[in-house]
């Protein structure tokens, strides 16, 4: 399935109490003799810190675990009881609302989490130069800023369902959207290479420059067109 997921940024020591990581790095889980942070110690996409904290979790505590995502929805699972907390904002990255669920083998999230979109398909342009990028003029035209890289710039079209807005799509400052739509991400088509133009239906990894627009369709607005640009560097 086509998605656009983050890259989060991780390091520190995989597990411990160490309360200045506890941003999206950290969760805790209790097996019944306390509380054990585990964290995203290692940058990655958002799949891969899934991964690294199944690892670290296995490690720290006394259960195997399992982290997995079906549909962008992300579950958390172990042989045995145990009580999950979140920090900072782990439970928007990965879609769980609360702070602390009681002990069960497994817990899913309630919502869809802010590091991942689910997408109905996409479209990439071709891409053009980015070593000068467009100009930016001032208000009364008192200055225009100029901006030179070495990069190549994508304008795709992201298509997904209303089910985005908030826990993926920012509806306000703050509400825990946007983790996939800011910073470095991957836009993935059906083909596991990078996209060209004899694979239009790969994958675009790079900077996200601008979200210009939104377009919605149906009388419900069930579905939304995103406009992305993204950089690539070369």
């Amino acid at each position: 399935m086509s998605h656009c997921e983050s890259y989060l940024y991780g390091s520190g020591a995989p597990s411990g109490v160490v309360e200045t990581m506890d941003t999206y790095h950290t969760i805790g889980i209790d097996e019944g003799a306390g509380v054990v942070r585990v964290r995203i110690n290692a940058s990655g996409r958002w799949s891969d810190a899934l991964a690294t904290l199944a690892t670290n979790a296995t490690a720290a505590l006394a259960g195997v675990y399992s982290i997995t995502a079906t549909a962008g929805v992300v579950t958390i699972s172990s042989g045995a009881p145990f009580t999950l907390l979140m920090y900072g904002s782990a439970g928007d990255v990965l879609g769980f609302a609360s702070a602390l669920y009681p002990p069960a083998a497994s817990h899913t999230a309630d919502a869809l989490p802010s590091g991942w979109i689910e997408l109905v398909g996409y479209e990439c342009e071709p891409l053009a130069p980015g070593d000068r990028v467009e100009l930016t003029q001032y208000r009364h035209g008192r200055a225009v800023a100029l901006g030179f890289g070495n990069v190549d710039l994508f304008r795709s079209s992201l298509y997904l369902t209303s089910t985005a807005y908030g826990p993926q799509i920012a509806q306000s400052v703050g509400d825990g959207g946007g983790y996939a739509l800011t910073g470095r991400v991957r836009i993935q088509g059906a083909n596991p290479a990078a996209y060209s133009p004899a694979n239009p239906d790969g994958y675009v990894d790079g900077y996200i420059v601008s979200t210009p627009e939104i377009e919605t369709y149906g009388a419900g607005e069930r579905f939304a067109r995103l406009g992305v640009v993204v950089a690539v560097p070369r």
